[in-house]
């Protein structure tokens, strides 16, 4: 992926929306291989990729309230730190 400084915003959301689902998926995938204690952060994590990539596909598609996937990871997780 190019640098984020490199491209305009809606490259960046598309690249966002089309790239970042791999990441989701690896991330994801690290979820059974975590030890227990460390499982809330890696879901944490996988939520914040999938709020990334939702909030882009929206962006993309010109909805108006696509922030609503940024702000429900926020309501979420920004409330526990441990997991965050």
């Amino acid at each position: 992926m190019a640098n984020a400084t490199d491209c305009d915003w809606r490259d960046l959301c598309h690249r966002m929306a089309f790239e970042y689902p791999s990441y989701v998926v690896e991330m994801a995938a690290m979820l059974p291989l975590a030890p227990r204690d460390d499982r809330p952060a890696i879901e944490a994590l996988v939520a914040h990729e999938q709020a990334i990539v939702d909030f882009a596909r929206a962006e993309n598609a010109g909805d108006e309230t696509s922030q609503r996937f940024l702000v429900n990871f926020l309501s979420r997780y920004a409330a526990d730190q441990t997991s965050a």
